[in-house]
């Protein structure tokens, strides 16, 4: 959870900075609009691609905090399983449910994720 954390912070306050640029341009984009009477096409393409930054940051950062809550909530909690059944291969269902999901979301992961920025340790990757 400790490499973790981190990781999921950074992704939330980068989501919150797309959210800051797409608001400022869009801001931008009404001034200009009222100004001339029309939308300036520049700033347009640039709202288009911040939209979608906006929108995969978010989802990006909602995905790494879910895991983190399994990972601290159902899968390393002292309250669940004692740690042998945990370690071994007696996995209970709700064990199966974040590595299916992590499995099914790699291929697309591996595309979007840059070099993390929060230094990983060996065991992590």
């Amino acid at each position: 959870m400790y490499n973790i954390g981190p990781l999921a912070g950074y992704l939330e306050n980068r989501a919150y900075e797309t959210i800051d640029a797409r608001s400022k341009l869009e801001r931008k984009q009404a001034t200009a609009e009222r100004r001339r009477g029309r939308k300036d096409q520049s700033l347009t393409n640039k709202l288009s691609y911040a939209r979608s930054a906006e929108a995969k940051a978010i989802a990006l950062a909602d995905e790494v905090a879910l895991l983190a809550r399994w990972l601290r909530d159902d899968i390393l909690s002292v309250a669940g399983p004692e740690y042998a059944v945990r370690r071994g291969t007696d996995y209970g269902a709700s064990y199966l449910v974040p590595i299916g999901y992590v499995n099914c979301r790699q291929k697309s992961a591996e595309r979007q994720l840059p070099e993390p920025r929060v230094p990983l340790g060996p065991d992590v990757r």
